[in-house]
This record gives structure tokens, C-alpha cells and sequence, in this order.
């Protein structure tokens, strides 16, 4: 059997237990008690155990593999100065083809899905952010006709999109223009990567075909306050039903999304002033701090619970939340994220200012806010009628006057 002279080392520092993440390394064995590490970058130890089986992690170690061999066959002395210099020989592009290495560049029918999962192991980025990827490279996956580079053509883009678009979920509903829009913008981003790489000539989505609009947002309906209280007060005889009902009721009466909710630690992120509680955190999604209230109704669930929310995907508790709407006769949609704008909608019509409502969201500016504060009609009444009473009380002070 050939000695294996290339290996990756993994957590060599020992820190994966206590950061969640450690340094995975190339280990290239010279001698007996000579070997050189380079240095890859931090993974989890999922993603790490993925990039060992991804195409990247098989031609490092065939290159290295290969540079020990020429160097044997040269008759080179195995040292760490002479191996420094073979590798920046032959590192990046430049391959002096006097000598009989090569390193064979991924060729344009290989895997574009495989190339994408290259990248995400070695990108630095949010959870949620990686599920997007993930759900995105899923139903690249199902279409079946963006496998390889040579598949990467502006025409099956365009029935990638027809498909998206016309695929019936399983909840009965159809994708909207937005989400439609966010699969093209993860997609984008590793066409572009691949022409960087030149894996292919030319940018699909630069096509006529691909010019694909983002589209106007579905305007979420909030829940009022009557049919939280509905919703509060509604006995469910499943508990998996309960608990979703109670954290839609704990993200609606702190504006928490559902990542958040899920992250927070009363014990480390609650903070009480003159009797009142308050979330005092940074977002997951884009690192903004926000600080918000737990109004009465929020924290009646975690009194209930312990001060310990229950844990679930957030499939789950969207799948779990349509029963609950069904159930509870709540005509509207019930997902995560009508909680948040559910909060935002209160908060907004009890005329907190926007940038206030801004801070607690966690947002980084108004603009962001003005999508989820909807003004309520009933909102413009009573400020209607404030208005009336102005003009009511200024029209007497004239006529006094004229007297």
C-alpha cells in the first residue's frame, strides 16, 4: 500500500469544544518526525467533515502528493525549506511544464452543486444564511438540469425560474416573487464565483433571458389585538400545537424573529428596569443590536416554560402554526415572521416613533422598518378625529377674535 504522505488535521489546537469551530490544517510528512502544516481555515466540524469529501479537498491533497514525489524523483533531501520552495513553484497557475507535475483544473463538466458546496465550507457566515444556500442547492438539485458547468446555459436558467414559479408547495401555496427572486440572487453569486475561476466562459444571468425582477412583496397581514387574544386564550388539545401558538405569541409581544427567539437566554439578554423587562441583544442575522420590551403576554410564556422557550425548527413551527390557524379560525396566514410584523403593526399604531420601533426591530435604518410598521386604518381615525377636535378648537378661538 503507498504511504500517505498528505492528510488534514483537524482541531489540532483543541478549541473546537469550546469556540464550536477549530482550524483545519494540511499535514505533509517529510520524515519520521518532519512534517509542515498549512493552515485551511476555521470550520464547525460538520462543514469539516464535508469539505474532506468535496472535489477542492481531493486535488489539495493529490497536489501536495505530487509535489513529495517529484521531489523523490529529483533526488531533492526532504526538508522544510526544500518543500517551501516546490510549492511555491508550482502554487497558483504558474506550472513550469518543464517538470512532470500537473495539477488538473475541475473541467467544465464537473459539478456545479459540488463546486457550490466547496464554497459554503469555507465561508464564514450565518446559519440562516447557510440554510438558504442549502434550500437553494436542494431544489438546483430536484430541477436536475444545473448539475454541471456545461448545464449552466441562460435557456435552463430561465426554465429553472418557470419551474420555481409554478411548483406547488407542500402547504398548497406557491413560491412568491421575492422568494423566487432570493433562489436567482444565491445562484448568481456562485455563476459569477465559476466565471472568476473560469470553470465557464460566460455569465448566464447576464443573459436577456435571465433578467429577473425582484417583484413586490406580498404585504403580510398582522393580527390585531383581539385575534392574539383569541389566539392566546384558544385551548389546544396538542401540545406540539401549544407551543407553537406560544412562541407566535412571545415573537408578537417582543418583535423577536424566529431565530432570535430561539437564541435568547433570559439569564444573559434579559434586563430589568423599574420593574419592567427588557431584550437587550444583537440579531443573528445581521448582527444589529435592538432593545425591546416583554410586554405582559411574552412574558406569561416564559414564565410558563421556565423562562425557557421550547426549541424547534422553523419548518416545523410554521407547518405547526397552520394547524393552529386552521384550528383557532384565525383567517390569516400564521407564520413566524407575521409575529414580528404583528408586533411592529401594535407598536406602530400606538404611536411609538418609527426609529424607536426601528431600534427594537433591530434594524440599521427607517427604510427597513417602513415594510413591516403598517399604519392601521382604525389609527387613522383616531388621529382623525384628534385632527377634527384641532380644528374645531382653532375655528371658536377665530370667531372669538372677529367679535
Amino acid at each position: 500500500m503507498k504511504n500517505q504522505h498528505v492528510t488534514f488535521v483537524f482541531d489540532r489546537a483543541k478549541r473546537l469544544e469550546k469556540d464550536g469551530f477549530s482550524s483545519a490544517e494540511v499535514r505533509i510528512q517529510i520524515g519520521s518526525h518532519i512534517s509542515k502544516f498549512i493552515r485551511l481555515g476555521d470550520f464547525n466540524l460538520e462543514d469539516f467533515n464535508a469539505f474532506k469529501r468535496s472535489y477542492y479537498a481531493l486535488q489539495t491533497i493529490r497536489f501536495y502528493e505530487e509535489i513529495i514525489e517529484l521531489m523523490k524523483r529529483n533526488g531533492e533531501k526532504m526538508t522544510i525549506d526544500n518543500l517551501d520552495d516546490y510549492i511555491l513553484s508550482f502554487s497558483g497557475n504558474s506550472i513550469d511544464t518543464n517538470r512532470d507535475i500537473h495539477i488538473q483544473r475541475q473541467s467544465s463538466s464537473s459539478g456545479f452543486i459540488d463546486f457550490i458546496m466547496d464554497c459554503l465550507a469555507k465561508e464564514k457566515i450565518n446559519e440562516g444564511t447557510r440554510k438558504h444556500i442549502i434550500a437553494t442547492v436542494s431544489a438546483v438539485k430536484l430541477f436536475g438540469k444545473l448539475s454541471s458547468f456545461v448545464d449552466l446555459t441562460p435557456q435552463h436558467i430561465k426554465e429553472f425560474d418557470e419551474k420555481l414559479r409554478t411548483e406547488r408547495l407542500i402547504n398548497g401555496r406557491f413560491r412568491t416573487e421575492t422568494t423566487v427572486y432570493n433562489y436567482h440572487k444565491i445562484l448568481k453569486k456562485y455563476t459569477k464565483r465559476a466565471l472568476e475561476h473560469k470553470y465557464i466562459q460566460e455569465d448566464p444571468y447576464k443573459h436577456e433571458l435571465c433578467q429577473f425582477k425582484r417583484g413586490r412583496t406580498k404585504y403580510r397581514l398582522p393580527l390585531t389585538q383581539e385575534e392574539l387574544k383569541t389566539l392566546i386564550e384558544f385551548q389546544f388539545d396538542r401540545k406540539k400545537l401549544e407551543i407553537a401558538r406560544d412562541i407566535f405569541i412571545f415573537c408578537a409581544y417582543t418583535g423577536l424573529s424566529y431565530a432570535d427567539s430561539q437564541n435568547f437566554s433570559f439569564e444573559t439578554m434579559a434586563e430589568e428596569i423599574n420593574g419592567d423587562y427588557y431584550v437587550n441583544g444583537e440579531r443573528m442575522k445581521t448582527k444589529q443590536p435592538f432593545f425591546t420590551p416583554i410586554l405582559k403576554p411574552a412574558m406569561d410564556v416564559l414564565i410558563k416554560y421556565g423562562y425557557n422557550l421550547p426549541k424547534i425548527s422553523n419548518q416545523k413551527l410554521n407547518d405547526h402554526l397552520h394547524l393552529v390557524e386552521i384550528i383557532s379560525n384565525i383567517h390569516k396566514p400564521l407564520t413566524s415572521h407575521i409575529a414580528r410584523h404583528s408586533f411592529a403593526s401594535f407598536v406602530i399604531n400606538e404611536d411609538v416613533p418609527i426609529d424607536k420601533l426601528a431600534r427594537m426591530l433591530g434594524h440599521s435604518n427607517t427604510n427597513i422598518t417602513q415594510v413591516y410598521g403598517k399604519v392601521s386604518t382604525g389609527s387613522i381615525v383616531k388621529h382623525a378625529k384628534r385632527l377634527a377636535r384641532v380644528l374645531q378648537k382653532k375655528r371658536r378661538k377665530l370667531t372669538i377674535k372677529s367679535k
